[in-house]
Parts: structure tokens; C-alpha cells; sequence
């Protein structure tokens, strides 16, 4: 299938500070105006906050989920380019593109009685364990593991979005953090129906 947009955006893409990124002025009018989603191109625009000093959290965050996509591509959402803005002799980022997953929140999943059975279940947490162990064995963590992060695909394959950037800890209290929210979520998943009030709200430990 023809992704024009998604052609476009790569198309107009270099690297800047060791990262990919696209001009504003380079993208279609509106283009990035709210958190946007083009499920027919594949993408997904995330914006910065307005909180966020000239976009430099959303940067660490592109920069901490190209490094988790590097780490394991297989279960990590793919992201594109940052978005910069560089009008009024500044450096803003506004925020980036990435990929599109066709599925569900796993949160929707653990709550689809008719979709779930002990197989998917295990198969499910199985990756989450794999992709988490992958991430640690090379000095990376996620740092929100947890259901409304984790994007479930049609055959049951996941993709991990939203790592968050945690300052004020030690590698070693964020890898603990990891391994808390994927124990919880793992009972969670197999306990589910004791469980359910607790589904889509963050795992948040520490």
C-alpha cells in the first residue's frame, strides 16, 4: 500500500545531533497541530507538552525509545523523526513520529473475555519478558511497563511505546522498577478477574 505521508516524511528527514528529525515548515499544513493518528500511513504523531522546555523531554523520549527499537525491533515501536521547529531563532522540539500499531492497548486484551485464552496469555507475557531481559542485558530500561504501554497486533505479537525518562534514579532502581511493573502486570494477566478495577491505570512504583 501507497503511504504518501509516511514516503514524505522520510523523505524529508536528516540528521541532526545524532538524530533523525524533519522541519516543521518541511510537513504539511496542521500535520502536527494535536496528537494525531494516520492509520492508513502507518504513523502516529506525539507531541511535546506545553510544560516541556522547548521539547527537550520529548527529545530524551525519542532518543530512549530509538535506542530500545535498536535493542529489539521486534517488540518496540518503530519511531521516525523528531519534529523541529527552528522559527523565531530557536531550537523547539514539538515532538515526533512513529510507527502506527494496528491492534489493541493490551489493557483492551485483558479485559476481551472473548479473545483471551491461557496460550495468548502466556505468549503475550512471554514477550514482554523477552523484550524487558533484552533491554537490561544492554544497559537500557523502559521505565513504564505497564498495559495502556504495550500494543497487542492481530497475531498476538506485542510492541512496546512510551518509555519514560526517570532523572533522579540509579540505573539499578530503574531496572528494579522494570522488573516490579512486569511482575504485577503478570499477575494482573493471569489473575485477571480479581483484577479488573486495576486495569488501565499505570503500574508506578518507587
Amino acid at each position: 500500500m501507497e503511504k504518501r505521508l509516511l514516503d514524505s516524511i522520510l523523505k524529508n528527514t536528516f540528521e541532526f545531533n545524532k538524530n533523525n528529525v524533519i522541519l516543521k515548515n518541511d510537513l504539511e499544513k496542521d500535520l502536527i497541530k494535536s496528537r494525531r493518528y494516520y492509520r492508513n500511513e502507518g504513523i502516529i504523531f506525539k507531541p511535546s507538552k506545553n510544560t516541556d522546555e522547548k521539547g527537550t523531554y520529548i527529545k530524551q523520549e525519542y532518543e530512549k525509545l530509538h535506542r530500545l527499537y535498536t535493542i529489539d525491533p521486534e517488540h518496540t515501536v518503530k519511531p521516525y523523526a523528531l519534529v523541529l521547529d527552528t522559527n523565531n531563532n530557536s531550537l523547539d522540539y514539538l515532538g515526533y513520529f512513529m510507527e502506527f500499531v494496528e491492534g489493541m492497548d493490551l489493557s483492551d486484551y485483558m479485559i476481551d473475555h472473548n479473545t483471551r485464552n491461557k496460550a495468548r496469555d502466556r505468549f503475550i507475557m512471554y514477550q514482554i519478558k523477552e523484550a524487558v531481559s533484552k533491554f537490561h542485558s544492554n544497559g537500557d530500561y523502559h521505565g513504564d511497563i505497564h498495559e495502556n504501554n504495550i500494543r497487542i497486533t492481530e497475531n498476538y505479537n506485542i510492541k512496546i511505546i512510551d518509555p519514560y525518562i526517570w532523572e533522579k534514579k540509579s540505573n539499578r532502581s530503574r531496572i528494579k522498577l522494570d522488573n516490579e511493573e512486569v511482575r504485577v502486570l503478570s499477575r494482573l494477566m493471569y489473575n485477571n478477574k480479581k483484577n479488573e478495577t486495576y486495569l488501565g491505570k499505570p503500574l508506578m512504583y518507587g
